[in-house]
């Protein structure tokens, strides 16, 4: 199933509102700066995949519902690097009360830069990681996927997560 055709089809009503849900549990966890709705992420990613120059192979509307997640998720990175490098030139002006650091709690850019680097290191963990996480799939969904027992996936998504908090502590 290609993009251009079959799009209508895959984004009834159902995978609308799925859509929206996933993106406005997104957003709750990003910075308050961004200025960002949840129907504003999902029409944007459902653009981007729209006027995508390569066509895109949908095999059912799961396939869809994931690649527009990653798209929404790129879409926060890409406003998350427009908006550090605005910061770059700004004066800041400096407090003895001002904490020693300025990164917003909530921000993309450290957690994206993690899971690339879990992604190089363990392909398998990084994948759980994305089904469970970014695609919203539950642990027998992935077991399904990736014909592994659900067993496996539960260890394999434990050990994913204590990597990535490490990265994230690390990088703090």
């Amino acid at each position: 199933m290609s993009v251009a055709g079959p799009v209508r089809l895959i984004m009834d009503e159902p995978v609308y509102k799925r859509l929206h849900r996933r993106a406005k549990a997104i957003l709750r966890n990003e910075h308050s700066d961004h200025r960002m709705e949840p129907a504003d992420l999902v029409h944007e990613a459902f653009l981007r995949i729209a006027k995508s120059q390569v066509p895109i192979a949908l095999n059912d509307r799961i396939h869809f519902l994931a690649v527009a997640t990653i798209v929404m998720r790129h879409i926060l990175i890409d406003h998350a690097r427009s908006a550090k490098s605005l910061r770059r030139f700004q004066c800041i002006p400096i407090h003895s009360e001002m904490p020693l650091s300025t990164a917003s709690p909530g921000d993309a850019l450290p957690l994206h830069h993690a899971l690339q680097r879990l992604a190089s290191r363990e392909a398998g963990l990084y994948r759980i990681v994305e089904m469970r996480f970014f695609w919203g799939l539950g642990i027998e969904e992935i077991a399904s996927k990736l014909s592994i027992s659900s067993r496996t996936v539960k260890r394999h998504w434990t050990a994913a997560r204590g990597l990535l908090r490490r990265e994230l502590t690390q990088a703090a």
